[in-house]
């Protein structure tokens, strides 16, 4: 396995299932980042690797329950040579859409840094820059929705926009994530 994936499952964060029950909580979370641009898909891959922890906040305030969080996420997307790896660390909050019972949709969005570092061959699609390897930091945000189950688990969906992207790449993505909360 690649070192820089090893490095973000180990060290990397992200948001998922942020805490419906009281005081701070951790969550976990794995899934799958899937490229928003056509060019992205087509040099690299259409699905990539998602790993995250996110430390969050809850706040009980009627008639909502709002759930700040401080969430780091790593991804990957790889293939023909290439790789793209995205790092970002998000001030994020959900907002739960019912109060009490085991199922629970919430919706939200961030803001943070993303770091992408990216690296390319001879095979390359779209306005991707050849036999580059370019690391760039930008300013970005994200959209959120998501369902939480029993307090514990959860499935979400985010959409990550990145004010610029890189090496002529889009690398805005959508991410879909399963999280578990201590």
């Amino acid at each position: 396995m690649n070192r820089s994936i090893l490095f973000g499952i180990v060290v990397c964060a992200g948001p998922v299932g942020q805490a419906y029950g009281q005081g701070l909580g951790w969550t976990i979370r794995a899934g799958g980042a899937f490229p928003g641009g056509t060019d992205v898909r087509n040099t690299f891959q259409n699905t990539g690797l998602l790993v995250g922890v996110g430390v969050d906040f809850p706040i009980d305030t009627a008639p909502f329950q709002l759930h700040p969080s401080v969430d780091i996420d790593f991804y990957r997307l790889e293939g023909n040579g290439n790789h793209v790896d995205s790092y970002s660390a998000c001030f994020d909050v959900r907002m739960r859409l019912t109060s009490g019972g085991s199922f629970q949709p919430y919706i939200g969005a961030g803001a943070g840094v993303f770091h992408r570092m990216l690296t390319t061959g001879d095979n390359t699609a779209g306005g991707i820059e050849p036999n580059a390897r370019i690391n760039e930091t930008s300013p970005g945000g994200k959209l959120i929705a998501g369902i939480m189950f029993d307090s514990r688990f959860s499935i979400e969906a985010d959409y990550r926009m990145m004010t610029e992207g890189i090496g002529g790449a889009n690398t805005n993505s959508l991410t879909v994530s399963l999280g578990y909360r201590f």
